[in-house]
C-alpha cells in the first residue's frame, strides 16, 4: 500500500511535470529535415513552417520511365497548453508521371491532415526529451504514386544534446492505411550541429519498413535563425532501393505568433 508521502510526492511529481514551461525564447522546428522534434510551441503561442518541394524518381535501367514533381506545403501549429498542440498540413503538388503506359500529369491539393502532439518528458540533463504526435491524413491524388486514401500514424519523438553543439533526435512509429489495410514501421535518425549561434545543419537517415522490404533515404541541410521568431532552411535528399531512385530539394521558412502569449 502506498503511505500518504509517497503518494502527495506523486501527485506532485505528475502536476510539476504538467506545469513546466515549454515556451522557448527561441523558435524550435522540426525543419529543416524529416524528423519530427519533441517540443510544442507553448500556450498560445501559434507557429507556421511553409515550403517548396520538387523532386523526380525513376529507374536506373530505363530513364525515360520517371516521375517529376513540384510541391508548396503549408504546415500550420498552435499550442493549447504548454505542452500540447495541435497541428494539420496541406500540400499542394504538381506531377508529371512517366511511369506508366501513357503520361499522367496532375495539379492540386495532394494532402491533408490535422493532428495532435503531447510533451511526455522535458529535456533534463542528459536525458531526452520524449513526445507523441497522432495524425490522421487524407491523401487527395488519384494518379499511380498515391492511392487517394486514408491513414493514421503514431509517431514517438525524442531529442537529447551529445554535447555543447550536437543533438540527436530519433522518430519511431507505425502507419496504418484503411484502404489497402497496410501497416508498416517508420523510423528517422537525425544528428544535428550547431557551428554558430545562428547557423545550424543535420544529416537524417529515415524510411519505412514492412514485412517484405525497408526503404531507407538520406537528407542533409542547414538552417538560419533570422531572429527569435524566424528560420529559414534548405535541404536535399536522396535514396534508391534496387533499380528505383529519388532524390529531392526543399527551401522554407518557420515562423511564430508570440503576440496571444500572457506573461
Amino acid at each position: 500500500m502506498i503511505s500518504k508521502n509517497a503518494l502527495c510526492l506523486l501527485i506532485y511529481c505528475f502536476i510539476g511535470n504538467l506545469t513546466f514551461a515549454q515556451y522557448s525564447e527561441v523558435i524550435r522546428t522540426g525543419r529543416p529535415g524529416q524528423a519530427i522534434t519533441p517540443f510544442t510551441p507553448g500556450k498560445n503561442v501559434y507557429q507556421i513552417q511553409t515550403g517548396i518541394e520538387t523532386g523526380k524518381s525513376g529507374f536506373r535501367e530505363e530513364n525515360t520511365k520517371k516521375l517529376t514533381y513540384f510541391s508548396s506545403n503549408l504546415f500550420l501549429r498552435a499550442g493549447l497548453t504548454e505542452r500540447l498542440e495541435i497541428n494539420s498540413t496541406f500540400d499542394y503538388r504538381t506531377e508529371n508521371d512517366r511511369r506508366i503506359p501513357s503520361d499522367s500529369k496532375e495539379s492540386g491539393l495532394s494532402r491533408v491532415n490535422a493532428g495532435m502532439r503531447y510533451l511526455l518528458k522535458n529535456m533534463e540533463n542528459q536525458f531526452p526529451a520524449i513526445a507523441v504526435q497522432y495524425t490522421v491524413q487524407l491523401n487527395t491524388f488519384r494518379t499511380a504514386s498515391s492511392e487517394g486514401d486514408i491513414s493514421n500514424t503514431l509517431l514517438f519523438g525524442s531529442s537529447q544534446n551529445l554535447g555543447k553543439n550536437t543533438s540527436l533526435s530519433l522518430n519511431a512509429g507505425i502507419d496504418y492505411n484503411f484502404k489497402s489495410d497496410n501497416v508498416q514501421g517508420l523510423y528517422v535518425i537525425n544528428l544535428g550541429y550547431s557551428f554558430t549561434s545562428k547557423i545550424s545543419g543535420f544529416a537524417e537517415v529515415y524510411g519505412n519498413w514492412n514485412g517484405a522490404s525497408i526503404k531507407t533515404y538520406f537528407n542533409t541541410g542547414i538552417g538560419i535563425l533570422v531572429n527569435e521568431n524566424l528560420l529559414i532552411y534548405i535541404f536535399g535528399g536522396y535514396g534508391k532501393k534496387k533499380k528505383k531512385k529519388f532524390f529531392f530539394g526543399s527551401a522554407g521558412l518557420s515562423y511564430r505568433f508570440t503576440h496571444f502569449r500572457k506573461l
